[in-house]
């Protein structure tokens, strides 16, 4: 699993990086996280939003993409 995991990094942190300026919608999750459109549950990283602390679980917020990260991405309410 460790080796597959390093092996994969590359790969999520250049298709993390393809996101870098763009405004998407985020599903919060609540404590400023929440999904993108390509995030599964358990499954891929998140979207660390700052502005949207108080989103309630399960609301729709636009942000612009302002950092990537092997796994996830930081993002600012727009």
């Amino acid at each position: 699993r460790a080796a597959l995991m390093e092996a994969q990094q590359p790969i999520s942190l250049s298709r993390n990086r393809e996101l870098v300026g763009r405004e998407v919608e985020v599903l919060m999750e609540g404590n400023g996280k929440g999904r993108t459109w390509r995030d599964a549950p358990e499954i891929d990283g998140i979207a660390r939003v700052t502005g949207a602390e108080g989103a309630l679980p399960g609301s729709w917020r636009r942000v612009r993409v302002i950092e990537a990260l092997p796994y996830d991405v930081i993002a600012e309410a727009i």
